[in-house]
């Protein structure tokens, strides 16, 4: 591939991740034309194409290796009815691609997926190719990988390591508000468990992201399980509660508030509430 000269090392990784089959979400295919998600594409051969410090290269090579590998269609995320749960990052994804044109996805109850290799809710499946993925860290890699929100090459593994944290921290607030017998004991967890938790997170973030975004340049699946993470603990204990968290984890926050200003994301959260009445701030305490 001919590219000008000139090119810093972002533009040489986005470069290299096209022609490998994996592009950043500045690099979408919306109808049969090539553009970065806020911008119009160039009609030039070779162009840079600029969003803060980070400059992705475009050329007509690379336009074709993309839009032959593209996978447009229509994607089903099943799960239950009433709340998006650990399918809201799955969903966020989706509605992010759906506003750039990129694609199209519904919901459906997950007791309407018949796929025997599906334990439990959620999953996500394409249509057209009828490949499904549940595990919610396994299916936002997969779909990751299609819609553009995947990591750089050199830390797919340290993303995999922020994004099965996220899953750990996830489960544990969880369980916690739920077994918690009172209020004293949730605070205890947050200023203890989950405030290490997330200065461990916080640390990975620092030195694997750049900007607002927690591995690498531009979002990635990670941000979208790190967006629901925090929205599922402030339902579940309460902005309040949450300011240690936020006093020791800034550039976690940071992503949380820039993952919602991609357009969709935040309408797509809108629509359901992340969990059920009874589990959140407002609900009994013990659990009942």
């Amino acid at each position: 591939m001919s590219v000008e000269t000139g090119a810093h090392e972002p533009a040489r990784d986005a470069c290299r991740d096209a022609v490998s089959g994996v592009w950043p979400i500045h690099v979408r295919l919306s109808a049969h034309r090539m553009r970065p998600s806020n911008t119009t594409a160039p009609s030039c051969a070779k162009h840079y194409w600029s969003l803060g410090s980070d400059h992705f290269l475009c050329c007509k090579k690379l336009q074709k290796t993309i839009a032959a590998d593209a996978m447009p269609g229509v994607y089903t995320v099943y799960y239950h009815e009433g709340f998006t749960g650990r399918a809201q990052p799955l969903e966020m994804m989706l509605a992010a691609s759906k506003a750039t044109n990129f694609c199209e996805w519904k919901r459906a109850p997950w007791n309407t997926l018949d796929d025997p290799t599906c334990f439990a809710a959620p999953a996500v499946a394409h249509d057209q190719t009828k490949k499904v993925i549940s595990q919610t860290t396994a299916a936002a890699q997969w779909l990751g990988s299609e819609l553009r929100f995947f990591p750089p090459t050199g830390i797919r593994a340290e993303a995999a390591k922020l994004a099965m944290d996220i899953a750990e921290v996830w489960s544990e607030a969880y369980g916690k508000r739920r077994g918690a017998p009172s209020w004293a004991a949730v605070e205890d967890f947050i200023s203890g468990r989950l405030l290490k938790w997330f200065g461990v997170m916080e640390a990975t973030a620092q030195k694997h992201g750049k900007g607002s975004w927690v591995i690498g340049s531009v979002p990635t699946y990670v941000d979208f399980l790190l967006c629901n993470l925090i929205e599922t603990i402030l339902f579940l204990f309460g902005e309040a509660r949450l300011a240690p968290l936020k006093a020791a984890a800034p550039k976690l926050f940071a992503s949380y508030a820039a993952t919602l200003a991609i357009p969709g994301v935040s309408e797509c959260k809108s629509e359901f509430p992340v969990l059920y009445g009874k589990v959140g701030a407002e609900g009994a305490m013990p659990f009942a």
